[in-house]
């Protein structure tokens, strides 16, 4: 038996622990149905599902069953590495389930996995379990039809309200071979075809088309080494189908303005939130459901027409500081900014028409440099940024009735490596309204 903390990324309703105030992030909740707009192939040889378990109370042991959906009689053996956080659970044991029992599988072995901090953003307990048949266990006649490959048991503590909270527990990938399913007498290994992160029904896809959050992708990506020519195509055959806890909830509830989830809504910590959600777009680098969740949670700015952006983390300053005022009309103000990119670090100088409430920017980075969430001063200002394979997203901003001066201004360096180009940036003034950034090259 191992022991260990865990739990969330998604909720239902109310609450994530936006991963440090976010991450994550992490993403996407799951129903006992695939995502609308999505389906799963009919064909593939094998389709695996961590179930979900609804309605658990704080205190209580909440059961998930890892399920085969379909190819039973083929199954041999399966090796799945589970990620689940550790702010609400603890981990308490695992067991064969039914079909591994009713079948005589002699090995089964659960051992903990050492996360790392590239793994994810927010506090996450890492479970390789794996099975496979064997020799001297007599079959359970008695459990033959059950399709239960693993039961887990976690405890759900009462430390932080679950209240319409999603506690994920999903499929992990650091590499393909991290879930396969083993198939016939030779334990043939069969890879990832597909990974589904069920979104909620509870509320509409997040428009995510502006900032850093549209580098959210719908649902989790097939690890890269399945890919392109990695795997055989005859061998990628398994569906992955993630699931989780879902606390009990009464009544759908989301407080406007409380982004970090604290039940207090619009204090300077939310703004941080926001910034980091920005930046970070989801916990896992994907639409989580916890991101629809907190999407619903912003106070948009009027310039939010369409789609959550850097106008709605100004606005959302505005109030929090108590200085909201009729924005006045538009005006075509610009920026044109400079940055200075050396092996080590980032140097920003600007020149702007208007005094400025934030500044965004898109930056490439060497593929590989990818580092958490971080949020704090620099530049004399606020910041958060998140770097991912490609690109690293970077927001300063100010906290409270300061921001950006107009004029010729220097914002000084700023440690960070990696970085090789700006590819976009955005700004907007202290109302939340667009300014248009004029960038030489760089």
């Amino acid at each position: 038996m191992y022991h260990s903390h865990a739990c969330s990324h998604h909720q239902k309703a109310s609450v994530f622990i936006l991963m440090a105030v976010m991450a994550t992030l992490w993403a996407s909740a799951y129903g006992q149905t695939p995502p609308q707009g999505s389906s799963l192939p009919d064909q593939a040889p094998f389709k695996i599902e961590i179930e979900r378990n609804r309605t658990v109370m704080p205190g209580q042991d909440a059961v998930i069953v890892i399920r085969l959906r379909s190819g039973s009689d083929r199954m041999t053996g399966f090796s799945f590495l589970l990620a689940f956080d550790t702010a609400n659970m603890i981990f308490k044991q695992a067991e064969p389930g039914g079909f591994v029992k009713g079948r005589g599988w002699a090995d089964f072995s659960v051992e903990p996995v050492t996360a790392t901090p590239k793994d994810s953003i927010a506090p996450i307990s890492l479970l390789r379990i794996t099975a496979a048949t064997g020799r001297g266990v007599p079959p359970d006649s008695l459990q033959r039809s059950s399709t239960g490959l693993v039961r887990l048991v976690f405890f759900v503590d009462k430390r932080r309200a679950i209240e319409c909270r999603y506690l994920p527990v999903r499929f992990f990938w650091r590499v393909c071979e991290d879930n396969i399913v083993l198939d016939g007498p030779e334990k043939t290994p069969y890879y990832a075809l597909e990974i589904h992160d069920r979104l909620s029904s509870w509320t509409e896809p997040a428009d995510s088309a502006t900032d850093c959050l549209a580098f959210a992708e719908k649902k989790p990506d097939v690890p890269a080494s399945c890919r392109d020519g990695g795997v055989p195509a005859s061998q990628q055959g398994v569906v992955y189908i993630d699931g989780g806890i879902e606390g009990y909830c009464d009544l759908y509830s989301s407080v406007l303005g409380d982004l970090d989830l604290n039940g207090l809504p619009d204090q300077e910590t939310d703004v941080v939130a926001l910034a980091r959600l920005l930046v970070h777009g989801s916990l896992c680098g994907y639409q989580t459901d916890s991101l629809q969740f907190l999407l619903k949670c912003v106070p948009r700015s009027a310039s939010d027409s369409v789609s959550l952006s850097i106008s709605s983390l100004v606005s959302f300053n505005r109030t929090v500081a108590g200085d909201q005022k009729p924005v006045p009309p538009a005006a075509p103000d610009s920026i044109m900014l400079t940055a200075k990119i050396s092996t080590d670090s980032l140097t920003l100088s600007y020149f702007s028409s208007t005094r400025l409430g934030t500044l965004l920017l898109t930056l490439a980075t060497d593929s590989g440099a990818t580092i958490p969430v971080t949020s704090g001063p620099a530049f004399g200002r606020q910041i958060a940024y998140a770097r991912f394979e490609d690109h690293c997203c970077l927001i300063i901003y100010d906290i409270g009735r300061t921001c950006l001066p107009e004029g010729k201004n220097n914002l000084g360096g700023f440690p960070l490596s990696g970085l090789r180009r700006v590819i976009s940036a955005k700004a907007a003034d202290y109302y939340g309204r667009p300014v248009k950034v004029v960038l030489p090259d760089n």
